[in-house]
This record gives C-alpha cells, sequence and structure tokens, in this order.
C-alpha cells in the first residue's frame, strides 16, 4: 500500500512551467503546469469526456485545454467550458446525484527548489511537514541534478541508500571506497527515522571524488538520514587527514527523494549540492555520477525481477549493514498496516 498521506517530490521547480508536465506519482496520472501568477498547479491528468491525457493538450491563461474536444479544467479541476455549448453538463456522484463536472485537483507547494505533492484527498496536508532541504537554494551551493526512474519498488531505494557499503563493489570505478566496508557504520532509529553514519579517518578516497577535491586520502564523516515515507539525504564531510581548518573541508548535502510511480517503479530525484566549485572537473564529475545512478538502476531493477519470481523457501539471509534498512521497513510496515476498525461499543 502506497502512503499516500505524506509530502513528495513531484518535480524540481525548474521542470514545471508554462508548458504540460506529466507524471505519474503514487499510482495516479498527473499533469503539472504553471499559472499565470507563477504558482504551480496539478491536475489528475484525464479529461473527463473520453479519458484523453490532459498532458496532450495546452495551457490556456491558468487552465489546461484538452487536445481532443477543447475542454477546459481551472486550477481546481472544474470543467469551465465545453466548446459548442452553453454550459458544463453535470456528471453523476458517487451517490448518484448530478455534481458538478470537476477533475482531481492536488494540494502543492513550491519549497527550496522543489514542488510537492499531497496526494490524499481525506485531508489537507500540513506544509510544515515538507523535508527541511534548504541547501538547494541557498547561496554559496553549487547543484548538480540526476534524475532516475527505475522499474523498482522505491522500498529498494531505500534500501541501497541506507546501507552506502553497495557502493565498495557497484561503484568501484567512480564513487565507491573499500572504506566502506572496512569501517562498520552507526546506526540511530527513532519512531520515525533512520540514521546511519560512518566517521573515517585518513582513507583511501573514492576515484571520482578524489578528482573533485584533489586528495587521494582523506577523513571523512557521512551518513543517511531517512524519514517517511520518501525524504532521504546523504550528508558528508570531506577534509585533509588531521584537518583543523573548517575552510579546508568540503561538504556535501545529497538530496535523494524518492517517489514512488507504482508499486514496482519510483521516481528519484539526486539533487548534489555541495560548498565548493567544481572547476574544470565539474563535467567530469556530473558523468561519473551520472554512470553511478545507472548502475544503481540496473541492479534495482535486476532485484525487481528476480524478486518478482522470488522462491518462497529460499531463506533471506540479513547481515550487519542490514540494520538500517531493515528498521526503515519496520517503520513503513507500521504506516502501511490499515488501522483496526474500532469494536462497536456495547450496553453494559
Amino acid at each position: 500500500m502506497l502512503l499516500k498521506d505524506h509530502w513528495y517530490v513531484a518535480a524540481w521547480a525548474h521542470e514545471v512551467t508554462r508548458g504540460l508536465l506529466a507524471r505519474r506519482l503514487l499510482g495516479e496520472p498527473v499533469v503539472l503546469y504553471r499559472s499565470t501568477a507563477g504558482d504551480p498547479v496539478a491536475l489528475e491528468d484525464r479529461c473527463l469526456h473520453r479519458r484523453a491525457p490532459l498532458s496532450l493538450g495546452r495551457v490556456v491563461g491558468d487552465e489546461v485545454e484538452c487536445g481532443y474536444h477543447g475542454l477546459r479544467f481551472a486550477p481546481s479541476g472544474e470543467c469551465t467550458l465545453v466548446p459548442g455549448q452553453d454550459r458544463v453538463p453535470r456528471v453523476s456522484g458517487p451517490d448518484g446525484r448530478p455534481v458538478p463536472a470537476c477533475v482531481r485537483s492536488y494540494q502543492v507547494v513550491e519549497r527550496h527548489g522543489f514542488v510537492w505533492i499531497w496526494m490524499d484527498g481525506a485531508a489537507p496536508g500540513d506544509p510544515a511537514a515538507i523535508p527541511d532541504y534548504h541547501w538547494h537554494t541557498e547561496p554559496g551551493w553549487e547543484t548538480d541534478y540526476f534524475y532516475v526512474n527505475p522499474r523498482a519498488d522505491y522500498r529498494l531505494a531505500i534500501d541501497n541508500l541506507l546501507d552506502l557499503s553497495h557502493a565498495t563493489f557497484l561503484h568501484r570505478g567512480n564513487v565507491g571506497s573499500t572504506a566502506l566496508v572496512e569501517n562498520p557504520p552507526e546506526t540511530i532509529v527513532t519512531d520515525d527515522a533512520v540514521e546511519v553514519r560512518r566517521r573515517l579517518r585518513n582513507v583511501e578516497n573514492s576515484p571520482t571524488f578524489s578528482a573533485l577535491m584533489g586528495l587521494a586520502r582523506v577523513d571523512n564523516f557521512r551518513g543517511t538520514v531517512y524519514r517517511p515515507a520518501g525524504d532521504i539525504r546523504i550528508y558528508t564531510i570531506y577534509e585533509p587527514p588531521g584537518n583543523r581548518d573548517p575552510e579546508r573541508q568540503r561538504i556535501f548535502q545529497v538530496l535523494t527523494p524518492v517517489t514512488p510511480e507504482t508499486e514496482t517503479a519510483h521516481h528519484q530525484f539526486l539533487t548534489h549540492c555541495r560548498n565548493f566549485a567544481a572547476g574544470d572537473v565539474r563535467d567530469r564529475f556530473v558523468r561519473e555520477v551520472q554512470v553511478a545512478m545507472m548502475e544503481d538502476q540496473g541492479m534495482l531493477e535486476s532485484q525487481q525481477r528476480s524478486l518478482a519470481d522470488d522462491r518462497t523457501d529460499l531463506p533471506i539471509l540479513n547481515i550487519g549493514t542490514d540494520k538500517g534498512p531493515l528498521a526503515a521497513r519496520r517503520i513503513l510496515d507500521r504506516l502501511e498496516r490499515p488501522p483496526r476498525a474500532a469494536a462497536p461499543r456495547r450496553f453494559p
């Protein structure tokens, strides 16, 4: 069961324009655009008339015009125009009574360079619960963007990001380092968060980050923080071994929110923020991180295919670095479990 009562990233803010952006989120087709005032709008991406995707139409003023027969829909979702008719017909509601013709409109908030969406129609979301990703828009931070859309359960991505020891093997040619398996992590678990962190001293730097910073060996403090449902952030501090000068610290805040597309596919919006300019090696850095992202995507999709025809008699082996991923799974399992119906009251 996908959790709809949480904030998810629908898109980076720069992706949402006066054009139409189609994206499937939590199993639902959504179309995003901006109003004339510049505010993001998210509507159900299907016309009430013959189910043509609204994303195949165009934006007219603040409204979306269906590209098939020209019906128009306001940011509220209400159909405001049927070409060739004086009025918009009413439609049959859930109880059979006539109601205004509307597609679903979703609550969206633009914050920290992302457009966040609340998919639960039962109650509005509290914008105060949106994750703090301020590094993305804060002056002094250089940013690169990486997007992948693996055909895999988003929980596999959470496992991947909470156990970075996989980088030693899967990413050995770019962002991986043997230090990640030689130094066991510390795992901190609360009711609604998991943090997995390592403090590494005088270790070999990865090929990609060695080229980026000109440091073959580093002291390194890093961690992954996870909060449900798809809020994931990796923080890292690199510095020369034994450094005591804060000006020589290279700090990274890697924002890696994941949003389910369906039960077996997800979006990952990796936003790499750093407190220094990459300079001449930036193009190389971007290429090598893209390679690492593709390596992750290939592995997650292979896992998903393997799980689809898994043997029920094959035991699952958990190892030491699974503590973080397993804790995250327990949090999700608790949230996904439907509430038990209250027992009916009885007279004494």
